[in-house]
């Protein structure tokens, strides 16, 4: 964020000296945007990647003869990366008494990558 500034500062100041302050504000704008976007690309990039080891350790488990909620809390308690969070945060909600679908369908609301993949 403060790299987008200093780059919107200096594009806005140094290179285009007319309406500096608007080319300012714009360029922040855009680079944000970016930013974002390049974030969300790389965050999809690790989901694909790494959400394949999670079902994998997941049917493990069930196949194992472990219940569904076991197998989830399994999976989050084995895998250190942003998958194994959420699935720990999801085996934890659960041993809580909350029920699997309304779980589902808030993290379906709350996650921009999980509702692409909804959609598809």
């Amino acid at each position: 964020m403060v790299a987008t500034l200093a780059l919107a500062w200096y594009l806005g100041f140094k290179v285009l000296t007319n309406h500096s302050v608007e080319v300012m504000i714009i360029s922040y704008l855009v680079f944000l945007f970016m930013g974002y976007q390049w974030m969300l690309g790389r965050r999809r990039k690790i989901f694909q990647q790494t959400f394949p080891d999670a079902l994998n350790i997941l049917m493990s488990a069930v196949t194992a003869g472990e219940s569904l909620m076991q197998a989830i809390s399994f999976v989050g308690r084995n895998l250190d990366n942003e998958i194994g969070r959420e699935f720990k945060n999801m085996g934890d909600r659960l041993k809580l008494g909350e029920d699997l679908m309304s779980y589902s369908d808030e993290q379906l609301n709350d996650s921009p990558i999980l509702s692409l993949y909804s959609s598809l």
